[in-house]
């Protein structure tokens, strides 16, 4: 068996082209000027100041979102001191662990659906 080692003369791929051919070709090149280059990437002032204004408006609702947020986590802290000392058989001490051990675990929302006995219990549980 005779095998044919010559690699055919066909090319198979898109010939690559050359430095000349590349750089001859308009489409494909474009000198621009540092000055050309600014002039598009810059934005007219009216621009800037529409989108200063923007950020500004937008400043407001986040600003009262944050403060929203903060009151509703006092408020919650709040509800959540109030259900434990609603919580009947409690010492001041069992209190303070049950009130710490809620907000490291953030068992807050939990805690507030659940009963007085629900939560007695849970407390019992969780303490000992």
């Amino acid at each position: 068996m005779e095998t044919n080692k010559e690699i055919p003369a066909e090319n198979k791929g898109p010939k690559k082209r050359t430095r000349i051919e590349y750089e001859d070709n308009s489409s494909s090149f474009e000198t621009m000027t540092r000055a050309d280059v600014q002039a598009k990437i810059s934005l007219p002032m009216d621009s800037i100041s529409e989108i200063a204004a923007d950020i500004r408006g937008m400043l407001k609702p986040m600003e009262k979102r944050e403060r929203d947020r903060e009151n509703k986590e006092v408020e919650n802290k709040n509800n959540i001191w109030n259900a434990i000392k609603e919580t009947p058989n409690l010492d001041n001490h069992t209190r303070y662990k049950v009130h710490a051990f809620i907000h490291k675990f953030g068992m807050k929302d939990a805690f507030l659906k659940m009963s007085h006995e629900e939560r007695w219990e849970w407390i019992i549980y969780n303490v000992e």
